[in-house]
């Protein structure tokens, strides 16, 4: 069976983790990609499979003698590394809210992996596993999820914050110290997906948010990146779902080339171009698609100006998003706005 692919940020931590080390044989080997930075803090995701993850972060691990590579790395890491998701998540007001965003944004992140939010109780659980895979994205990923979520709640609730409880996908590795020290609390391992348990009194405290409106237009942003990535089926094109995705991310700073589409899936414009033929697209109608859907979802919102979803769209100048958008639709965006706002 073919291992299906996703774009993955923490093989791209990974990669960067073992150039700074200066000595990463085994990237050749695994056939991965380079990991540089996009210049707005989030380092390039790079297009593997799950299997490959984690046999190549397992072995890198034992290459750099760094049996808590994942572990370490997920308590240092500097923000912005996880882009939109991270900081729609991050501006959330209270923690049950931080869990939600988690839960609802995740495939901003990949279309692999999976997060679920319950509470019973006393107890509040977030869950992050993969379907199918029992050891969820192998220990070393695993490790970096988990670590990074506590480094998240502790920049946010304070240095105190303590899980009740903590659950890895993967087996117990033979010494624990780092993970006891870290988490605080009893671990369990060998679960078929990794948990972090808190006290659900946490759950509705407020969290200081340094900009409110910021954090509004983040979560708009959110949602109309989400509504461009297909809802998947049985027969869905994740691939596809990945290129709408990158497209919907990368507009603010213009309409983005084909090349710097086809960039992180390591392949030729050509090669982009006929599969998305195979598809039945072009990239010039891709990113038309994904430029109307947002549009249409952003011009619901009064709040935005016309002026702002040009630039968000990536027009240089607002009379080029009016063509765009009359053409489209039939009529000047004004006129919509005037028509939608009739009694």
């Amino acid at each position: 069976m073919t291992e299906q692919l996703f774009e993955s940020q923490a093989a791209s931590l990974f990669v960067m983790h073992a150039a700074r080390s200066g000595r990463d044989p085994l990237r050749t080997r695994f056939g991965i990609g380079d990991a540089e930075g996009s210049g707005s803090g989030a380092s390039r995701a790079i297009r593997i499979s799950v299997e490959t993850l984690d046999a190549y972060s397992s072995c890198l691990a034992e290459e750099l003698a760094a049996p808590n590579m994942g572990l370490e790395l997920g308590q240092a890491l500097p923000r912005g590394v996880y882009g939109l998701f991270e900081y729609v998540v991050r501006t959330a007001p209270t923690l049950r809210q931080v869990c939600e965003r988690m839960t609802r944004y995740h495939t901003l992140i990949n279309p692999v992996i999976r997060f679920a939010f319950e509470t019973s109780g006393q107890l509040a659980v977030i869950r992050h596993f993969v379907t199918g895979r029992p050891q969820a994205l192998g220990r070393q990923t695993n490790e970096l999820v988990v670590a990074t979520m506590l480094t998240w709640f502790r920049e946010l609730e304070g240095d105190a914050f303590a899980p009740i409880e903590v659950s890895f996908a993967h087996a117990a590795p033979l010494d624990l110290s780092g993970h006891q020290t870290y988490f605080r609390c009893p671990l369990r391992w060998a679960m078929g997906e990794n948990r972090l348990a808190f006290p659900a009194s946490l759950l509705e405290a407020p969290i200081p948010v340094p900009d409110g409106a910021l954090a509004q237009v983040l979560e708009r942003q959110a949602e109309a990146v989400l509504a461009t990535i297909p809802v998947p089926a049985p027969h869905a094109n994740p691939w596809l779902a990945s290129v709408r995705r990158r497209v919907a991310e990368l507009l603010t700073d213009g309409a983005p080339s084909a090349a710097l589409i086809a960039r992180p899936f390591r392949m030729s414009v050509r090669t982009l171009h006929r599969r998305l033929a195979d598809a039945g697209l072009t990239y010039h109608t891709l990113l038309d698609d994904v430029r109307r859907e947002l549009a249409d979802a952003w011009m619901k919102e009064e709040s935005r100006s016309l002026s702002e979803i040009a630039f968000m769209l990536g027009f240089s100048e607002l009379s080029s998003f009016t063509r765009a958008y009359k053409r489209w639709t039939g009529a000047p965006p004004s006129r919509s706005r005037s028509v939608a706002d009739r009694p």
